[in-house]
């Protein structure tokens, strides 16, 4: 009876006891917890076998076998321990029942840590052994992206936690493996990176009315315009700033690059000071005390009262709204030039917001990035605002005959893109 089970030990049955000529054998000393370990029981008891049931400790489940082989596959899947017991109770038809155990380990690592960090944020990943307290020698780490993968081998402390310290700024899976208690294991957990929100990524948008009360030149002739709006800085047809050069937003934002951990190498937007910073400027020989185009002669705004406009004043301040945000003012108007960046802003989206996610595996690259998702918003913004179409159909102030300030005539036609000349449409420019 003996002899049998050295036997069985010596080829490979895994551990064994003998409990009055019953045995119970593993084929594997030890799996990682949802792994299945085959149990194998048998006795040389002349006694006929009623039935052997399978007990396991820490669950009140059971497995039971009527005929030989008296062999169940069970899945590890409850509880993690070093020598956990699984006992064989063999039921025979005339003598009491006997019971032979094995012990085997089921083991697994746990990964904790901030799985949804914030970008840019420091963080780490943080894993250990189930149960607590086996020593491993080594953790082996990767971290995969759509940019790539990382490798960390952590051998620093022989104990049993690891950690992973670094900078988020791409989304990822974690894989780490460790050899626990003789078992190889390994775990993966998703790591999200969320946006950073707030005030700090939000684009502000402002436009100062009349910015420049000496802008403007004598109006002779059809090519010095009543007013414009522009980049308040560079007075320009600029719209984001700062801009570097046009269609560079180098001097916009901040990159930096990850110097370790998950994310190492990648580079990411750290921060920006993108802003829409506009100003309308009206022509200051259009306006009422503006100086004459000569010595001895009315001025534009006198002239045309006389002659053309009963009423300069709706006038001039149709040629203001035109450049803001309409008549009456009101923001995203569809028939102000400022109105209209505010409008094409609120559908293509925020500039700050749409840099504030991008990550790429070198500086280069990332700039490349921001400048066309800012570059594609600067020029939609541009296109949208400057379309002279929408002069004749939106609003008061250059629509039809008749809608030119207060009951005041438009004298700007879109087709030929140019002013008429006297009084028949509207002011005279002498």
């Amino acid at each position: 009876m003996r002899m049998l089970a050295v036997l069985c030990m010596a080829v490979g049955c895994g551990a064994l006891e003998a409990l009055g000529g019953v045995y119970l054998s593993a084929d594997v000393g030890g799996v990682q917890r949802g792994g299945d370990i085959t149990f194998t029981a048998w006795t040389d008891e002349a006694d006929p076998v009623v039935g052997v049931t399978f007990s396991y400790e820490g669950t009140a489940d059971i497995d039971q076998v009527w005929s030989p082989p008296y062999e169940v596959i069970r899945t590890m899947d409850w509880i993690c321990a070093e020598n956990l017991l699984v006992t064989a109770t063999f039921e025979f038809e005339s003598i009491p029942d006997q019971s032979g155990d094995v012990t085997v380990n089921v083991v697994d690592i746990i990964i904790i840590g901030v799985f949804e960090p914030f970008r840019g944020t420091n963080s780490q990943l943080i894993a250990r052994t189930d149960p607590l307290g086996p020593n491993v020698f080594s953790w082996d780490w990767t971290f995969d992206t759509a940019l790539g993968s990382n490798d960390f081998t952590d051998v620093a402390n022989d104990d049993s936690f690891t950690f992973w310290p670094g900078k988020f700024v791409l989304s990822g899976t974690a894989w780490v493996s460790a050899t626990v208690l003789g078992v190889p294991a390994t775990q993966t957990a998703q790591v999200t990176v969320r946006n950073r929100g707030g005030i700090a990524w939000q684009t502000p948008i402002d436009c100062v009315e009349d910015n420049e009360p000496l802008w403007g030149a004598p109006l002779f002739g059809f090519n010095e315009p009543l007013g414009q709006e522009r980049d308040r800085d560079s007075d320009v047809t600029h719209i984001i700033v700062p801009q570097s050069s046009t269609g560079d937003w180098e001097d916009a934002v901040v990159l930096a690059e990850v110097q370790s951990g998950p994310n190492a190498g990648l580079w990411y937007v750290k921060s920006e000071i993108m802003e829409i910073d506009q100003e309308t400027v009206i022509n200051r020989y259009m306006k009422a005390g503006g100086p004459p185009p000569e010595q001895g002669r009315l001025n534009f705004f006198d002239h045309n009262s006389a002659a053309c406009i009963a009423n300069m004043a709706d006038f001039v301040q149709a040629v203001m709204n035109h450049e803001y945000r309409g008549t009456p003012p009101a923001p995203a108007s569809l028939e102000g030039h400022f109105g209209r960046i505010e409008n094409a802003l609120e559908v293509i989206g925020d500039p700050g917001t749409a840099v504030e996610p991008l990550v790429a595996t070198s500086r280069n690259a990332l700039m490349s990035q921001v400048n066309q998702v800012v570059g594609l918003r600067e020029t939609t913004l541009i296109l949208f605002a400057t379309d002279g179409s929408w002069a004749h159909e939106d609003g008061p102030n250059w629509g039809g005959e008749g809608s030119l300030g207060s009951g005041s005539h438009t004298r700007y036609d879109v087709f030929a893109g140019d002013y008429f000349a006297g009084c028949t449409f509207g002011p005279d420019k002498f």
